[in-house]
């Protein structure tokens, strides 16, 4: 009778702890674990694409205002209107002085250089970096250690005098820094509909930030952003990066990410034009043949399909620039 009863008690115990593990809470925790992983499938299936130029929306930009490695989408910008918040310059700023000679106001920042204020023409620089929500310090073999104070995006927006309806562009080269900086959007609506277009650097390797299950969830989130917000890619640069910057999670790699490259330059605009009126950038188009090609090329649209160019092609009147300036 007794080991009858132990039986039965043990049963109750383990219909007990089922019972317990599938709970309401954790239901809810396996939906939301398997919503990120489905939003991070969509998103690294949409890099992927986008390296045999199949964007699904196609991102056309007619008047390409030429700036360095980081050039802009002038459809629709009033030059003298309209600021630039660049966070991450190390030892190349050209595309903050061509914007400054331009007419943009620019704000610059990095918190691993010491330049003057008064950088160049338009261009004030702030020994200062760009966080999210937990400000860490930080420090990478190439780029040094952070040494200035780091803000999050509203903070600087509120320390620089933004005014609260001027609308901005944002250029982002902080060697991971975006995904936790983006992600504190979410809870900024009146901040992120102001934003006009995003030069991005977007990196995935763990000596660039992308680490842990934190940062995968504010990749997530970044995503869910640019989607929400209806921005959509008009150029796009395949980014190598030294072999050190290149070792991923398994998890990032689980989702396809080609282990030869460290990250993506892209160029974020929202609302793009409907059609292409402007000529091709290329006379004649480049013919992708191997693999490989597709990471060695950029690409944006042309009036006959995807161009495959290099920087100096997409901005032949960039470089240069800051040899001339500083001394």
């Amino acid at each position: 009778m007794l080991k009858v009863f132990a039986i039965l008690l043990a049963l109750v115990l383990v219909c007990s702890k089922i019972h317990s593990y599938y709970t309401p809470a954790h239901e809810g925790k396996v939906r939301e674990d398997n919503l990120k992983a489905e939003t991070l499938g969509i998103f690294f299936k949409n890099l992927k694409m986008m390296l045999h130029g199949d964007w699904g929306k196609r991102g056309y930009c007619n008047s390409i205002l030429e700036l360095a490695d980081w050039p802009l989408c002038g459809d629709g910008i009033e030059v003298g209107e309209i600021p630039i918040y660049s966070f991450g310059i190390a030892d190349d700023y050209d595309f903050e002085v061509g914007a400054g000679f331009l007419g943009f106001r620019v704000f610059a920042f990095d918190p691993t250089r010491s330049y003057p204020g008064n950088l160049s023409e338009n261009v004030t620089f702030f020994n200062q970096g760009l966080r999210g929500s937990v400000s860490k310090s930080w420090s990478h073999p190439l780029y040094g250690e952070t040494h200035g104070e780091l803000f999050t995006l509203p903070e600087i927006l509120k320390k620089t005098h933004l005014k609260k309806n001027q609308k901005f562009i944002l250029k982002l080269d902080c060697e991971g820094c975006e995904w936790s900086a983006l992600s504190l959007l979410k809870h900024y609506p009146e901040i992120t509909r102001r934003i006009q277009q995003i030069n991005i650097e977007m990196h995935f390797t763990t000596s660039l930030r992308v680490d842990g299950l934190d940062s995968h969830q504010e990749i997530v989130d970044t995503y869910n952003l640019l989607q929400k917000l209806g921005f959509v890619p008009w150029y796009i640069f395949p980014q190598g990066g030294s072999r050190r910057d290149r070792k991923h999670t398994e998890w990032i790699l689980g989702y396809g990410f080609p282990q030869n490259l460290c990250c993506f330059e892209i160029g974020f605009i929202r609302n793009p034009v409907r059609r292409l009126r402007r000529k091709n950038i290329l006379k004649h188009p480049r013919i992708m043949r191997r693999p490989e090609s597709f990471w060695k090329w950029g690409q944006v649209w042309g009036s006959d399909g995807v161009e495959y160019i290099s920087h100096s092609e997409l901005s032949t009147k960039g470089r240069g620039l800051t040899v001339l300036h500083y001394v």
